[in-house]
């Protein structure tokens, strides 16, 4: 499959790349994890030593949304911070996936 990294019509190449990359990354990790079960979001491996998915998705919607902020020129406001934290719930170490899911549709709605 080839994807086209262009955006918008109206955007600057370089933001409508970004754009089509976080775009792109958001429809494919939620057709991903959506038929994945509890236990294979959370699979450390088998010595448990590994990030399990749940970590990295995570750790992608962080990333997608520094930039998002980074390309229009703002710092990330601590109360999304906060709020993409609480989604990941440190006590359990387990994240809420429909609340994390929904915190990264609002970065793909940001960038439009």
């Amino acid at each position: 499959m080839i994807l086209d990294l262009k955006g918008e019509p109206n955007m600057d190449p370089v933001v409508g790349m970004l754009y089509s990359m976080v775009d792109g990354n958001y429809t494919r990790l939620k057709s991903i994890v959506a038929g994945m079960s509890r236990e294979e979001l959370y699979y450390k491996g088998l010595n448990h030593k590994y990030n399990s998915t749940a970590q990295l998705l995570r750790h992608l919607a962080y990333v997608d949304l520094n930039w998002v902020f980074r390309i229009k020129g703002e710092v990330m406001p601590l109360d999304l911070k906060r709020n993409l934290d609480r989604c990941w719930m440190k006590t359990t170490n387990y994240l809420n996936l429909k609340g994390f899911l929904w915190m990264y549709s609002l970065v793909n709605m940001m960038m439009s």
